[in-house]
């Protein structure tokens, strides 16, 4: 019980430090920020600061992840209570600058880039990830008849997310930053006009369908793939945000084929995105590894069966049974405690296709299917 107060005591003072961190950024720049500062404003030594992190670098990271974490978790609160998205584009506007209304020291981290590195790359990530959002906000609109189809994508959602920097960097400028959520709806309206490409005494935002403008070329679709695997890791550790790779991958897939994501932090608008495109999604954490995997399943008629707890040979026994029951087409899926190698044998004498993943931490997901 100490062990776990003591845990809980450090973790707490970890995230005290974060949020003194963010909030004197709303009083100095990033470049400014020491660690002299946050001590003094916790009323801590220096030394005790660097017992929970090791340098100014590591606090300032922390302090992006935090600012990541909450604006996913305000990501997909809007985007569960919004199916339309026009109107997911209009709450997430709001949302976004009443959240930096309420956080003045997060546009001090958006608008002072740090030198390249890793700083840097988690700064171009937070920007990335809002970005992609409304790109695929704005798919949805294209594919709904509410949006220009000669739109592309990402070019329209740096244009919405640019406006709301534009409105941000000018509160700041003019020390009005309270209220700012009240600029969102005028400045959703502008650009409406200009991705419905209608005049400004039309109405967008009421659901009336665009001009049928002609549609950008699709890109080359992939080879389809029952069971891959994809890491976005190094996508994100550069700055890019992975969607619209993800969204690649999932394209020629069929019911019943899974991607499996390794991902460093939980992607909870991810998550709900994918919810609403009628897949499966499940998110857990990869051991010590401080990374995440995910598994999409396309149509979520297919559930993946946890066999993780099960004492040998009872998983095998469970496949094998729930193989023996599968119509034509149909698919299994199974998250196994290790590579089943006594088990593929069988499944190759039933004359059953099957598909393996071995995750980071040695689980194992199995896909069968009879063809």
């Amino acid at each position: 019980m100490m062990a776990v107060t003591r845990r809980e005591k450090t973790q707490r003072r970890r995230e005290q430090i974060v949020e003194a961190a963010l909030a004197l950024l709303g009083e100095t720049t990033l470049e400014q920020l020491t660690t002299r500062q946050i001590a003094a404003e916790l009323d801590i030594s220096q030394p005790a600061l660097f017992r929970h992190f090791r340098s100014r670098e590591a606090i300032v990271l922390a302090v992006m992840d935090h600012v990541r974490d909450q604006l996913a978790d305000l990501a997909q609160r809007v985007l569960a209570a919004h199916d339309e998205p026009v109107a997911a584009l209009g709450a997430l506007a709001r949302a976004l600058l009443d959240h930096v209304s309420e956080h003045p020291g997060l546009p001090r981290m958006l608008f002072s880039p740090p030198p390249p590195g890793a700083l840097r790359d988690a700064l171009s990530g937070l920007v990335a990830s809002q970005v992609a959002l409304v790109a695929e906000l704005v798919r949805q609109g294209q594919q709904r008849g509410v949006m220009s189809r000669a739109l592309e994508p990402s070019r329209a959602a740096r244009a919405f997310v640019g406006l709301l920097q534009a409105a941000v960097l000018h509160a700041q400028l003019a020390g009005q930053m309270r209220g700012l959520g009240g600029e969102a709806e005028p400045l959703v309206a502008l650009w409406l006009d200009g991705v419905c490409a209608r005049g400004r005494s039309e109405a967008p935002s009421r659901g009336a369908a665009c001009e049928d403008a002609p549609a950008p070329q699709p890109a080359p679709a992939l080879p389809r793939a029952p069971l891959s695997a994809l890491d976005v890791r190094p996508s994100i550790a550069a700055g890019h945000d992975p969607l619209e790779q993800i969204l690649a991958r999932l394209a020629p897939l069929e019911p019943g084929d899974v991607l499996v994501l390794t991902a460093p932090f939980r992607p909870a608008p991810l998550l709900t995105l994918l919810e609403k495109r009628g897949c499966g999604v499940s998110a857990r954490r990869l051991g010590a590894d401080n990374a995440w995997s995910v598994d999409i399943v396309v149509g979520a008629a297919s559930a993946i069966e946890d066999l993780v707890d099960l004492e040998p040979p009872e998983p095998l026994q469970r496949v094998l049974e729930a193989s023996a029951r599968l119509a034509p087409r149909a698919v299994y899926l199974a998250r196994l405690p290790r590579v089943p190698r006594l088990l593929l044998p069988h499944l190759r004498e039933r004359r059953l296709a099957f598909q393996l993943h071995e995750y980071a931490d040695g689980l194992a997901l199995l896909r069968v299917s009879r063809p």
